[in-house]
């Protein structure tokens, strides 16, 4: 596991504190989660802005078919659509 250094504002400490003493976690812990859900939820924006581009005009019957003809094309090992 990596050691660094996060600043935090004075006000937030005494908060992750009691949370974590709340949770009967560490502050790090908490941090440590917070940090992960922040990631996550940064890389599903990113998935849905990239998934908006490649949509384009597409209906939704149109990615359904694209996504069922991909789908078998990896079941089959084959390049077909």
């Amino acid at each position: 596991m990596a050691i660094g250094n996060i600043k935090l504002p004075d006000e937030l400490l005494p908060r992750l504190e009691e949370l974590a003493r709340a949770e009967n976690k560490t502050a790090d812990e908490i941090a440590t989660e917070a940090v992960q859900q922040h990631l996550i939820r940064r890389f599903w924006q990113q998935t849905q802005r990239e998934a908006v581009k490649r949509r384009g005009s597409m209906t939704d019957e149109q990615v359904d078919e694209v996504v069922n003809c991909a789908i078998q094309e990896v079941r089959k090992g084959t390049r077909s659509c």
